[in-house]
């Protein structure tokens, strides 16, 4: 038979017909014979199986099947594949592990990786020492830099340094830590800090804050007061400071928020007083290197103001720690105040009926004059004593000396109208400077001081009485006596 087609209406052909078993078929099949080599496709008794000489290639959509059911097609390997004896396999981009655990000893590494995490493998025991399974919902991918082992139960361990790489730790509720923890930046706490024993900072070194300029918000303290623009340090809306004596603090101005907004420091949040202890500037305040700097030390003020020099109430206050009193506010002291140097003041007010022990040596200058009008419970009379001096100024003053010991034999009283008159009380007996003519000393309200009538024709004094005759005020011709006890005049 010759054709090119060869049409058989019969369903079945038959080949190696009336074969008495299968070696007797064997080989029988279909042979294309070609130039370039037959192309069979025959039945081999030796592997029982039938055999193609040539590549099978099957229709989009096609596939390969056992027993009616889909084992191999164009992009999937059967789901009733569970079994295979496959030694070599390429790159498996994506997959999942469903069945027994891979042994360390087919692995080409003794860590693995997750996301950047080196993880330590166990050792015969295949058990990981890093216990992944309770990681679900942990974005381990950011982590980094972690090569020690965790112990994977209740209370995880690390056997060495735990590096975050400058990622945030959060949701901690309690941090015990045995050792010293060393921040490189801020600590931000915004709750109690307490347990401390005590703080330290060390001397001599610089700290330098960066300050901005931004508009005040509710958390300043002086919102709402002068200016509507505040200081911001490192960050931090114009917060109350704590300074160490022997250190440097630098106020770095240089950003352009800070042009016309110098810091300066006074006693007051109003600005009354500028202090300038320790204090140096430099440059122009918005411009490349400008800062206010203070050194603080023993004497700086306990509280001083960081205020703009130009604008009311930009800053708040700071507190230095030092070991010295200087303020411009009112002082209150309910106990004792004692003094061994020098108390120097403009203005004493209030009774001076406590002070007690005043040795004359110690009060110096010249004493103002007095008015008694508003003066309380001031001593009326005087016992001459010991050493008991009231020094004048100006004149119409008085001077009261006291000198020798006890009441009589020493006494003296001086009482000084001018500069060269004075009247004296000395053992009982009066004096005057100028011996040569009697007075009478008395007060002249309109002239506002002490001043003298000199003893004539009609004012004559015998031995304790002065007697006043002629024209004059009253009753004329007549006489009138005033008793002198003791050089006090009646």
């Amino acid at each position: 038979m010759n054709t090119s087609t060869l049409t058989v209406e019969d369903k079945n052909i038959e080949i190696a017909k009336n074969a008495a078993n299968d070696a007797a078929a064997d080989g029988a099949g279909i042979t294309v014979d070609s130039g370039d080599g037959n192309k069979t496709w025959n039945w081999i008794d030796s592997t029982d199986s039938w055999t193609s000489s040539e590549h099978i290639n099957l229709a989009t959509g096609k596939g390969y099947k056992l027993n009616g059911t889909t084992v191999l097609s164009g992009t999937t390997l059967g789901s009733s594949i569970v079994t295979s004896s496959l030694t070599t396999l390429g790159t498996i981009t994506t997959g999942e592990w469903n069945g027994t655990a891979i042994a360390n000893n087919y692995l080409a590494n003794s860590t693995v990786s997750f996301g950047g995490v080196s993880v330590a493998l166990g050792a015969a025991d295949a058990t990981p020492a890093f216990n992944l399974s309770d990681a679900t919902g942990y974005q381990f991918s950011s982590l980094t830099g972690i090569t020690t082992d965790i112990v994977g139960d209740a209370t995880p361990q690390l056997g060495g340094n735990l590096d975050a790489n400058s990622k945030d730790i959060s949701g901690v509720n309690n941090l015990n830590v045995s050792g010293v923890s060393t921040f490189a930046s801020d600590v931000n706490a915004t709750d109690i800090i307490k347990g401390y024993k005590y703080t330290a900072a060390p001397y001599g070194s610089t700290t330098t804050i960066t300050v901005t300029v931004a508009s005040k918000t509710a958390a300043h303290r002086y919102n709402g007061t002068g200016s509507s623009l505040g200081y911001v340090f490192d960050g931090l809306e114009s917060p109350f400071i704590t300074l160490t004596p022997g250190r440097t603090y630098k106020f770095d101005q240089a950003d352009n928020s800070n042009s016309s907004h110098q810091i300066k420091f006074y006693l007051e949040a109003d600005k009354t007083t500028l202090y300038e202890g320790g204090v140096t500037y430099n440059g122009t305040a918005g411009s490349a290197g400008a800062y206010t700097q203070i050194v603080v030390g023993d004497e700086t003020p306990t509280v001083l103001h960081y205020m703009c020099v130009n604008h009311g109430y930009m800053g708040n206050s700071a507190q230095v720690n030092s070991n010295v009193v200087n303020t411009n506010y009112d002082a209150t002291l309910r106990g004792n105040l004692n003094v061994s140097g020098i108390a120097t003041a403009t203005t004493f007010s209030g009774s001076g009926a406590n002070l007690t022990n005043l040795p004359a040596a110690n009060i110096t200058g010249t004493l103002p004059a007095i008015s008694g009008v508003n003066l309380t419970g001031v001593v009326t009379s005087i016992t001459a004593g010991s050493n008991i001096t009231l020094t004048g100024g100006p004149a119409g003053a008085i001077t009261i000396a006291a000198s020798g010991g006890g009441g009589g034999g020493g006494d003296t009283v001086s009482i000084e109208s001018s500069a060269t008159d004075i009247l004296s009380v000395s053992s009982g007996a009066i004096s005057a400077d100028d011996a040569g003519a009697d007075k009478l000393v008395f007060w002249d309200d309109s002239a506002g001081k002490l001043t003298y009538l000199t003893v004539g024709s009609n004012l004559t004094v015998t031995n304790t009485t002065i007697a006043a005759s002629g024209g004059g005020g009253g009753g004329g011709g007549g006489s009138n006596g005033f008793a002198v006890i003791a050089g006090m005049i009646f």
